[in-house]
């Protein structure tokens, strides 16, 4: 059976949906970045920064330090940079993230590697209602490990 909705749907009530056991969670805040800010990169690293790891050492139990390596801004217009991706992936695999560790945080990489860490991603929509190409989230626990089938980005 399919379900179409206008909004968001879902078989369970956000607030039983976890990053440890779900792989995601939402999170309802304001933020003070509005949309024209997503233009200047450099507003996005002095004000949204900030926001999101607020959010994170606020939010994720156990958090106690974020960095930030990178954002994406996704545009449907032709053309695009970094349009939305039509299917469903997984960003960051176990092996990316322990490159990313060490590519990003080398003086930390032995250390943090033998801690607990994780890499999260902060989705949000930049006006107040997405009507186009809507982000879809799977729970973890909905696909199996020999169904993920691994790619690399050049």
């Amino acid at each position: 059976m399919v379900q179409f909705c206008r909004e968001s749907c879902s078989s369970r009530p956000e607030n039983q949906v976890t990053l440890d056991h779900d792989a995601f969670q939402v999170f309802q805040i304001i933020s003070s970045a509005a949309e024209p800010s997503f233009s200047d990169e450099e507003n996005v690293k002095s004000v949204y920064y900030p926001e999101v790891e607020k959010l994170i050492l606020e939010k994720v139990p156990g958090a106690h330090r974020v960095f930030i390596f990178d954002h994406t801004i996704r545009r449907t217009n032709p053309g695009a940079e970094r349009a939305p991706v039509f299917r469903a992936h997984i960003d960051q695999t176990p092996a990316v993230a322990v490159e990313r560790v060490g590519h990003y945080l080398p003086e930390e990489a032995e250390q943090s590697l033998s801690a607990h860490y994780r890499i999260t991603n902060v989705w949000r929509a930049l006006n107040e209602l997405v009507q186009v190409t809507p982000l879809t989230f799977a729970a973890a626990t909905s696909v199996r490990d020999e169904d993920i089938v691994g790619i690399e980005h050049r």
